[in-house]
């Protein structure tokens, strides 16, 4: 688990990372919020989630980072399951997603 003051978004993308058209991404899950509290006694919002890294290739079309941050967050539940992470699929497509993204990686 990752505890932070700042509040996670579910794909965080490491644009740095851009090279031969796969980027590196953080995936975080299990999200909570709760309150944490200075050393003089001020609250404040603390997050505690999950997050696993991974290498995904993008398609041809999603090479500027709005249409690969639009591709990688519709695929979020697929990310979700190559991260590892405790999920139930919503449908058949989403495996034979997962599945491909994860034969790409390897590859």
């Amino acid at each position: 688990m990752v505890k932070s003051n700042i509040e996670p978004q579910n794909i965080e993308v490491d644009w740095g990372s851009f090279a031969s058209g796969s980027v590196d991404v953080l995936v975080h899950w299990n999200i909570t919020e709760s309150t944490g509290t200075t050393e003089d006694g001020q609250p404040y919002p603390q997050y505690e989630y999950e997050e696993a890294r991974i290498r995904v290739p993008l398609p041809a079309y999603a090479r500027s980072q709005a249409t690969a941050q639009e591709y990688l967050d519709g695929r979020y539940q697929a990310l979700l399951m190559l991260a590892g992470a405790d999920v139930i699929p919503n449908k058949l497509g989403d495996i034979e997603s997962a599945l491909l993204d994860l034969a790409e990686v390897i590859l």
